[in-house]
Order: C-alpha cells, then structure tokens, then sequence
C-alpha cells in the first residue's frame, strides 16, 4: 500500500478513513480521534484523526500513514470489515469522489 499523507486522494485513502471511523465507533473504542467525513480525500480532518491514533498507540506522530502506522493499523483489523460493523461493505467499496484522479500503487 502506498504512503498517505494530506493530499493523497483514492480508494485507498477511503480505506483508512474508514478504518478509523470503525475503529472510533466499537463499543470497546479505546480510540476517540475526530469524527471524519469519508470522502477518498487525506485532507486536514485526516490528518488529526491519523496523528491521534498514531498517539494512541504510541507510534511516531507526523500525521503519515506509513509503514509503522499501516503495522499496527493491520494488527487491529485494518483491512478487514467485521461483520456488524457501523461501517458497511457497501460503504468500504465506495468508489473515490468524481474528479479525485485517483492514482493506486498496487
């Protein structure tokens, strides 16, 4: 996956905000970063959300999701939907905004 970082947009992008959104939102929820809007876009609301995960679990807070960042992202379900989740799957496939030139490295 590649660096995201404010101004990245895709369906990748997508994913994380996603993710941390259902990451706020479980009941157990020992992450309470921003509320985010899911738009494909790493703009500034990202950004905070991602540097407060990044202090929550004690990783180096510069707002980039990375290499570090993606580990302990994927150790708590990066990645993976649960079923029952307030994030549906409909929601995960959302395609990115019209006109975001979405660009993937896979």
């Amino acid at each position: 996956m590649r660096i995201l970082k404010v101004g990245t947009r895709g369906e990748d992008v997508l994913l994380w905000q996603h993710f941390l959104m259902q990451l706020r939102a479980t009941a157990e929820a020992t992450f309470t970063g921003p509320v985010i809007r899911l738009d494909g876009i790493f703009g500034r609301e990202t950004r905070r959300a991602t540097t407060a995960f990044q202090q929550r679990y004690q990783l180096r807070v510069d707002g980039i999701v990375g290499r570090e960042t993606f580990k302990t992202a994927r150790e708590l379900g990066f990645g993976r939907i649960a079923a029952g989740s307030p994030v549906s799957p409909e929601m995960e496939a959302a395609p990115a905004p019209p006109g975001s030139a979405c660009k993937s490295r896979r």
